[in-house]
């Protein structure tokens, strides 16, 4: 219960698990060697190809009707994921390791839920063509060894909840489906109901036992499907970092492995060469600034000295002028308005 409880606790992508080790996404979502991986991923592909051509064939001109069915958006999910897997596989990015993490959570109870549904439900005995086999059991079989056996993927408890959308969204489509009066073509001229998708699924006719079914899905089938997924997560094992301790006890190796996956672009070569260019001319430009302004301050007294030398001329010869232009003769009061004449520079 302890460890159930850790999980719960952990977010939607949480890169570290419940034992505090840290989850190695490199590893994980593009896992080595990449021959395997790409043997593997052709593989399921080419199984994905065959199956559409049987499929469409089956259905003759009412290809449409594809779309109706609940196996076929269960199918049509996990072709998302084989197609973002393999691409993560080799191009892996963060947001699409997110997408192909958050698939293959959802598609895997999917699976399961269209295996059990149409074996048990669905199924009515005789033989059954080798692509519905595929299908309701064989796809599910490559989609859970692609994500626990090749890329140990995690689950998540937080993620059940993306299962339930999917499925819920199935729902409502049913009950457009039924009420619109759109039919469904392969019922035609048969005693089945031609309103419905699915005779357990019938809003029209049986409205409460169809409400029941659906209540019945939603709160015990689809979480008990989802725990059953969680469950194997739990066994099977994940790739973590190696986490050796160095001298200081910071955690280091084995981060920069998976740090890989979301590179860090570092400035070239050139761009530090002009970078330091720079660098020099705005130190040299300061230098010159700084003797300019010391020269400046070494000159300032200089400057003022000679202004007070001539201030001190002027001043001299001011007195000399005035004391060659006195008069003996003249009284005191014309004496004072001599030299004030004199001073303002207008002539007697």
């Amino acid at each position: 219960m302890e460890r159930i409880k850790k999980e719960s606790k952990l977010s939607f992508f949480s890169r570290q698990d419940a034992n505090e080790k840290t989850i190695d996404i490199k590893k994980t979502f593009s896992p080595s060697p990449k021959a395997i991986t790409f043997t593997a991923k052709l593989f399921i592909i080419a199984t994905i190809i065959w199956d559409l051509t049987q499929t469409f064939d089956s259905f003759g001109e009412d290809t449409h009707v594809w779309l109706y069915y609940l196996t076929k958006w269960g199918f049509t999910l996990g072709m998302t994921y084989v197609v973002f897997s393999t691409i993560s596989a080799f191009h892996p990015s963060e947001k699409l390791v997110n997408i192909t993490w958050g698939l293959f959570a959802t598609v895997m109870p999917v699976q399961l839920f269209v295996t059990l549904n149409y074996w048990v439900l669905v199924y009515e005995g005789g033989k059954v063509p080798f692509y519905s086999i595929y299908e309701h059991g064989l796809f599910c079989l490559l989609i859970l060894i692609d994500g626990f056996v090749l890329h140990h993927i995690p689950i998540r408890m937080k993620q059940g909840i993306f299962s339930w959308l999917f499925l819920f969204v199935y729902m409502i489509w049913s009950v457009i489906h039924a009420v619109s009066g759109i039919g469904n073509p392969l019922y035609y001229n048969t005693d089945r109901n031609d309103d419905v998708i699915y005779e357990a699924l019938d809003w029209n006719e049986t409205p409460e036992s169809t409400g029941t079914t659906a209540a019945v899905l939603f709160l015990i089938v689809i979480p008990i499907l989802f725990f059953i997924v969680f469950g194997i997560s739990l066994i099977m094992p994940h790739n973590y970092l190696e986490e050796n301790e160095n001298d200081n006890g910071d955690i280091e190796e084995g981060k920069e492995e998976s740090e890989k996956l979301f590179p860090v672009a570092q400035p070239s070569v050139e761009n530090n060469v002009i970078e330091n260019e720079e660098i020099v001319n705005d130190s040299e430009k300061e230098a010159v600034e700084n003797e300019s302004a010391e020269s400046a301050v070494e000159e300032q007294p200089q400057d003022e000295e000679v202004q007070d030398k001539v201030v001190e001329v002027t001043v001299d010869e001011k007195e000399q002028h005035s004391e060659e232009e006195v008069d003996p003769t003249l009284s005191e009061t014309d004496r004072v308005l001599q030299e004030a004449n004199i001073c303002c520079g207008v002539p007697m």
